[in-house]
């Protein structure tokens, strides 16, 4: 899940509108289709590596979205999503408030565990949405004009709870911190300064 370029090189973390990024990037010419790869890099060479994260209830929201478009269908490519669709399979549902409560109790810091499995140190991180935009900017990019879009087929993107959220946030209370995210209202037990935890 990699794009090379002159600029360096974008990893791609599933479910980060990572589609409409690389496209954004084809149409300024800063790579083709011949640099993608479904892969991480072998070998961390490139000057500079480039992420975009996404806050872990949002994250959890679209992957069940895919999941359930896909009948829950096995990743195709050797890559650490794969091996993540592999370990949620038995929490497969259709109902998304019970798909968060297997998560949550079974897998505290799944979504942690895939992040970091696609950012370790050489990769610089933005969060999506305006750091996101802030970097396609710096490359030549009008994210105002090219807002971000569902490449992919349509999915109907379920409803993150209050209490869902919560209960997110308990289990991934580390990638939180860690990519430096905080949640709204009473259950918000730190206040991050931006970036941290975020390399």
């Amino acid at each position: 899940m990699a794009v090379n370029g002159a600029w360096g090189c974008y990893i791609h973390i599933p479910k980060t509108s990572g589609l409409w990024t690389k496209r954004v990037l084809r149409q300024l010419g800063l790579s083709s289709r011949n640099g993608d790869t479904h892969q991480l890099p072998r070998i961390w060479a490139q000057h500079r590596y480039w992420t975009i994260v996404r806050e872990p209830a949002e994250w959890l929201a679209s992957l069940f979205a895919n999941r359930t478009q896909d009948r829950w269908q096995e990743h195709p490519s050797e890559c650490p999503f794969k091996y993540f669709t592999q370990a949620i399979k038995p929490y497969r549902t259709a109902d998304f408030e019970e798909f968060v409560d297997s998560i949550t109790t079974h897998m505290p810091g799944a979504v942690g565990w895939m992040f970091d499995c696609y950012t370790p140190p050489k990769v610089r991180v933005y969060r999506k949405g305006e750091e996101q935009r802030e970097f396609l900017r710096s490359l030549g990019c009008d994210p105002d004009k090219q807002m971000p879009i569902n490449v992919s087929s349509p999915k109907i993107r379920p409803e993150v709870t209050d209490s869902m959220r919560y209960k997110i946030y308990r289990a991934e209370h580390w990638t939180y911190k860690r990519y430096g995210y905080t949640i709204d209202g009473e259950y918000t037990d730190y206040k991050p300064q931006r970036n941290e935890g975020v390399r």
